[in-house]
């Protein structure tokens, strides 16, 4: 399996002496709904008041306590809206071609 399609998801326990733990999250994989799958999870965790950091192509869109994210988006090797309008194009053309 390649590395594009594999999902990590790394969770680091680390004991602070309370009930509390700093968990960390590295989702790799650029695909939303791999993401969306755990998304509760991770979010559920800062509810909880665990210190959730999450290494992903997907940020909250606003802050949440206890949840930190680290974006990775930039790093992908092609744009979603890049191939939204390439899809679009080949409908378009797969069309013209039919009619």
């Amino acid at each position: 399996m390649s590395l594009e399609v594999m999902l990590l998801i790394a969770v680091v326990f680390v004991h602070t002496g309370s009930d509390a733990h700093n968990i960390l999250v590295a989702v790799s994989h650029p695909g939303v709904s791999h993401f969306k799958s755990y998304e509760n999870l991770f979010l559920c965790l800062a509810k909880k008041g665990h210190n959730v950091t999450v290494i992903s192509h997907f940020p909250q869109k606003k802050l949440i306590r206890n949840y930190r994210d680290i974006s990775i988006r930039e790093d992908i090797p092609y744009r979603y809206d890049d191939i939204l309008e390439r899809f679009k194009s080949a409908c378009v053309h797969l069309h013209m071609l039919l009619s």
